[in-house]
């Protein structure tokens, strides 16, 4: 009887366990198919908005193209100005050194300025070892002053300086223009630091007029350049 009781007892249980694996399998089961649904509900949009982004991308490759056209369109039928890059170079002249230094000095002396600059940039260009260049850079930085182009005038003037010996008065009298083009620039304290400049040469015994010192002096007190 004990026996057949504990046989019962075991059916029983294992019927128990059967059926809360069941159960358990139904659940899994129901699980696992809500979450194949969410999956393709979630597909189905990310395909929708693939699609969008193509007939977006297709939209935005056209306007591009469409605005490409047009300005393509627009510089071929507008006039091109003429930039200063593709303005024709100024070709050799036929005139000498010789003849360039002497007819810009006599445009030089008629004030016919722009004649001057010409035959006397020509001279510079030109003809580099001329021994006139130093004189003309000389004067080509006096005509930059004169039209208050002092920037311009430093650039002339500073071959001028370098070219011209200490024994001659002009190489002090170029270095006091440079000094007066950075006071016209308001660069005092590269201006003062030429006219130390100029003191060296001074000290090295070079020929200075008494007029370039006596502006050396002025502009020193006038500009401040002790401090």
């Amino acid at each position: 009887m004990r026996c057949l009781y504990s046989v019962l007892v075991m059916f029983g249980l294992v019927n128990i366990v059967s059926a809360e694996e069941e159960k358990v399998e139904h659940n899994m089961v129901e699980y696992v198919q809500e979450l194949t649904g969410k999956l393709d509900a979630l597909t189905q949009t990310i395909e929708g908005l693939e699609k969008r982004i193509e007939i977006l991308e297709s939209a935005c490759h056209a306007h591009a193209v469409e605005e490409k056209s047009k300005t393509v369109e627009k510089v071929a039928t507008e006039p091109k100005p003429l930039a200063a890059a593709e303005k024709p170079k100024r070709s050799k002249p036929s005139a000498s050194a010789d003849s360039l230094w002497g007819d810009g000095m006599a445009a030089l002396q008629h004030k016919n300025y722009d004649e001057a600059a010409q035959k006397l940039g020509d001279l510079v260009q030109f003809y580099p070892e001329h021994s006139a260049v130093p004189e003309a850079c000389y004067w080509l930085g006096e005509i930059c002053v004169i039209n208050k182009k002092y920037a311009q005038a430093q650039t002339y003037y500073a071959p001028a300086y370098k070219a011209f010996p200490e024994t001659n008065l002009k190489k002090a009298e170029v270095g006091l223009k440079i000094a007066e083009c950075y006071f016209a620039l308001n660069k005092n304290k590269e201006g003062c630091l030429f006219l130390k400049e100029i003191m060296k040469l001074q000290q090295r015994g070079a020929n200075i007029s008494s007029a370039t010192l006596q502006l050396m002096q002025k502009y020193w007190v006038q500009h401040k350049c002790d401090r």
